[in-house]
């Protein structure tokens, strides 16, 4: 039977209500306290890759556009090396030209004397 006189069973559940209720609202604290805690830790390790990942990125801009500019400097440098080989090319065409006629020129002293009459 429920009694509802100052020191009864109800008056004892609700007061271990009471005590459950402030326990239970401890640990609610104590959890919220906790996320809160951890959102901080999870939200300044963003903040801080985010950081890093602009450190990075800022680095690695700075070595491509290095390379680039060292790129272009080869880019220079063969495009000289082209125009030397053009020359090249063509002075041994020039060479080649001007051997072809004294090769003809030769043969055809070696041929008229091959074909004079020998005495």
């Amino acid at each position: 039977m429920v009694s509802f006189t100052k020191g009864g069973a109800m008056a004892d559940w609700i007061r271990e209500l009471g005590e459950r209720v402030e326990r239970v609202e401890q640990k609610v604290d104590d959890l919220a306290t906790s996320v809160d805690r951890r959102f901080a830790e999870f939200s300044e390790a963003l903040v801080e890759g985010r950081r890093y990942t602009e450190f990075a990125f800022d680095r690695l801009d700075g070595r491509f556009d290095a390379l680039e500019g060292r790129f272009d400097g080869l880019e220079g440098r063969f495009g000289v090396l082209e125009g030397r080989f053009g020359r090249l090319e063509r002075n041994l065409d020039q060479f080649i030209d001007v051997q072809s006629r004294a090769n003809a020129l030769v043969e055809r002293r070696l041929n008229a004397l091959e074909s004079r009459p020998q005495s």
